[in-house]
């Protein structure tokens, strides 16, 4: 898990990254699809506004012990309303940032629309969409970029606390017992079914599905933005349970 200091630098080099590419994007290619499905580059870029702003609100809402999740609007569809729209509430965010401390964060809960978040764990989330979507953002121009090593610290720490609720709450299941294992050069995530519950341990299954890779291509995997059959993946164990992982966990 990464510390405030070091997701508040995530956050603005990641942001700052963003722009410099939206900036000198021609108007046309503002809608090319991204990785995401049904999202253009525009659309992508107004949900990197809307998400400053809500990260914003939520530590301004945790400082004044609010406890309810703001409604943020998303950004008109012109260039100019979203850029103008990212650096205001990039600069917002990253104000109330500097506003915490690492005292203060440790005691803050951070209301967002799919519950409230402890502070630490929040600032990894900030992190971690601040990073993967500027991947995003840079493939969809053409740019097939590795994660940082923080992105990747940041990611694995969100991936691992909500892959099993995110498994919980999906109406596919598996037909019997089965753990998955996700291992990159540094990561390592576990999710096991065990006829009833996901659990975030290897623990004993029937079968162990391994799928590996270096980091950047084990987390786009689990976050759903590259399939299995990427040159930069391997399995091991069943590969129709592997192909499924993603009915199994989708989002976040």
């Amino acid at each position: 898990m990464l510390d405030l200091t070091r997701c508040r630098e995530v956050v603005r080099r990641e942001i700052a990254a963003d722009l410099a590419r939206l900036e000198r994007t021609p108007q046309e290619d503002w809608e090319s699809p991204t990785r995401l499905p049904a999202w253009s580059v525009r659309n992508l870029a107004r949900h990197i506004a809307y998400g400053q702003q809500l990260e914003a609100e939520a530590m301004r809402r945790a400082r004044e012990g609010i406890p309810e999740a703001a409604d943020v609007p998303t950004p008109g569809p012109d260039q100019g309303s979203i850029l103008a729209a990212i650096r205001r509430n990039h600069e917002q965010l990253l104000a109330e940032m500097d506003r915490h401390t690492p005292e203060s964060l440790g005691s803050a809960i951070c209301p967002m629309y799919y519950g409230p978040v402890p502070g630490p764990l929040a600032v990894n989330v900030w992190a971690f969409e601040a990073g993967i979507h500027a991947n995003d953002l840079a493939a969809a121009l053409g740019e097939d970029l590795p994660l940082a090593s923080d992105v990747v610290q940041a990611t694995a720490t969100v991936l691992g606390a909500s892959l099993p609720l995110l498994a919980m709450a999906a109406t596919n299941r598996p037909a019997s017992p089965v753990a998955f294992l996700l291992a990159g050069d540094t990561v390592r995530l576990d999710l096991r079914y065990d006829g009833a519950t996901w659990q975030p341990d290897p623990g004993s299954a029937e079968e162990t599905v391994r799928i590996s890779g270096d980091d950047t291509a084990v987390l786009l995997f689990a976050l759903g933005r590259i399939v299995l059959d990427h040159p930069g993946l391997a399995v091991s164990g069943s590969q129709g349970e592997a192909r499924r992982f993603k009915d199994y966990a989708p989002g976040p």
